[in-house]
């Protein structure tokens, strides 16, 4: 590879110098290994990000207490999936949810930075980055992103079958993303073959959630006000540009390398808190329950259950 060694040697007592003899280059190429892990900074980004998502939490809960029963629907979706990303982020702050710092599977990465230790004209040394994984922040999409889309489609007033294909591809989109997220790159620049294989999976699991979800819901918002499908139009954007974002983030950092961990996080981090806050507080305060809503609890489903006494008289609920 660097050429071969050409070593002579003269006999004993002078005379011609011996055939010279070719001996093989060293195969052994030094290397080294440098931990990329989360530090302080992203370890106060994850509490910063659990408490602003706690917050929205409690304010779901104020603005559904505003509200009939029986029209919380949106509510009740809305805080199921921010509880489940505020839970998360608490994980991922105490220690959870992410390889450890120095060792564990799924957590080796690698660039190649050729450098000549001691001998510049020396092999290249190899430095081996070991990337700390936080598996968490994906693991948390097979719930809450699901939820949004049942959002759209209750608020669209698609099909149920066209809303159950979306959410299954939506599902689908977040177990390859978990996968594709313990096959971080080997160099800085190019991504693995399996890292690839099943990000293009997840890319096609997103494209067939928002062409499921996006072709039906113009035809069904026809029938819809015009403010119901300004919302609908607006949130089904949002939430595409979201899964860009973190896509791009994804691959520039878990799959590239390029943003180291901490960057990852924070971005990635700001990206979470303006799909899901924004997508949830745009819809719950802008939109206007009415008779056209899609769906709206049944009372039987949302009020107390009257019992009755042996003697025939109604209980008080």
């Amino acid at each position: 590879m660097f050429g071969d060694p050409v070593i002579t040697v003269d006999p004993p007592g002078g005379g011609r110098p011996a055939p010279t003899a070719t001996y093989p280059a060293p195969t052994t190429i030094p290397t080294h290994f440098v931990f990329d892990h989360a530090t302080h900074k992203a370890e106060i980004a994850l509490w910063v990000y659990f408490g602003v998502f706690a917050g929205g939490l409690v304010g779901v809960a104020v603005l559904a207490s505003r509200v009939e029963r029986r029209f919380r629907i949106f509510h009740t979706l809305s805080s199921l999936a921010l509880a489940a990303v505020t839970v998360t982020y608490f994980a991922l702050a105490t220690g959870l949810g992410s390889t450890p710092h120095r060792h564990g599977p799924h957590a080796v990465a690698a660039a190649f930075k050729p450098h000549h230790p001691g001998d510049p004209h020396g092999p290249p040394a190899i430095d081996f980055i070991i990337r700390q994984v936080f598996w968490g922040a994906e693991s948390v999409r097979l719930v809450s992103t699901p939820l949004l889309v049942t959002q759209l489609a209750l608020l669209s007033g698609i099909a149920p079958l066209a809303a159950l294909a979306a959410i299954t591809y939506d599902v689908l989109a977040a177990s390859a993303a978990l996968i594709t997220s313990t096959f971080p790159g080997h160099f800085k620049g190019r991504v693995r073959g399996p890292w690839a294989g099943w990000f293009a999976f997840t890319n096609i699991w997103v494209v067939a959630l928002f062409v499921t979800l996006f072709i039906p819901g113009v035809n069904a918002t026809r029938n819809r006000t015009r403010s119901v499908k300004g919302q609908y139009y607006l949130l089904t954007v949002l939430l595409f540009v979201g899964y860009i974002v973190q896509g791009v983030i994804f691959t520039l950092g878990n799959g590239l390398n390029i943003l180291s961990v901490d960057a990852e996080i924070i971005a990635a981090g700001l990206v979470d808190v303006t799909t899901y806050l924004g997508f949830t507080y745009f819809l719950l305060l802008v939109h206007v329950h009415g008779e056209d809503d899609s769906w709206e609890f049944p009372a039987w489903f949302v009020e107390h259950r009257v019992g009755i006494h042996l003697e025939g008289e109604p209980e008080a609920a």
